[in-house]
């Protein structure tokens, strides 16, 4: 009988926010308050929706607006935290980091609108098995790449994935 750890050899991290409590104060500003905050709203609400036919005693909250909210209304509900802030403190990545034993690239963009770059672990707060590529430009998720042969340029990031990973396989 293996070790189920065992079945993974490598993972590859894109856009990870790493603190969770200044991702959502930015999440607040700027266009992304009425880009972004909008629609992960609707698709996080939908699936509340879904979960209250699952879970009858959890209290709906159909006039939800920020992220804030959300997490103080729902997270708190589900999970047991004290507030938003209690949950992005206690969930926040950062802090796990160093425990990370297994090979793990880690890939941010500078300019990612929804995770600023000032929040970005310290190589002090990386394992040893951790590869952070810290890049320029890339968005939140996007890194398609400055080609004119678009085919190529969309599949930058799952070709930088791929060559990592088949390293470990």
């Amino acid at each position: 009988g293996g070790n189920n750890a065992d079945l993974i050899k490598a993972s590859v991290v894109i856009s990870a926010p790493f603190q969770l409590l200044d991702c959502s104060l930015n999440i607040n500003r700027g266009i992304n308050r009425y880009l972004y905050q909008p629609y992960f709203m609707r698709t996080l609400l939908v699936k509340m929706k879904q979960y209250a036919t699952q879970f009858p005693e959890l209290n709906l909250y159909p006039n939800v607006k920020t992220m804030d909210d959300f997490n103080n209304l729902y997270i708190t509900q589900l999970y047991q935290f004290r507030d938003s802030v209690d949950y992005y403190n206690q969930s926040s990545s950062i802090k796990y980091l160093k425990n990370i034993a297994t090979p793990c690239m880690i890939i941010q963009a500078a300019n990612d609108p929804l995770i600023p770059a000032k929040t970005w672990p310290h190589q002090s707060d990386l394992s040893n098995s951790i590869t952070f590529v810290g890049l320029q430009q890339g968005g939140h998720v996007g890194f398609i790449g400055n080609n004119h042969n678009f085919k190529k340029a969309i599949l930058k990031l799952p070709r930088i994935m791929v060559q990592y990973l088949n390293l470990f396989s």
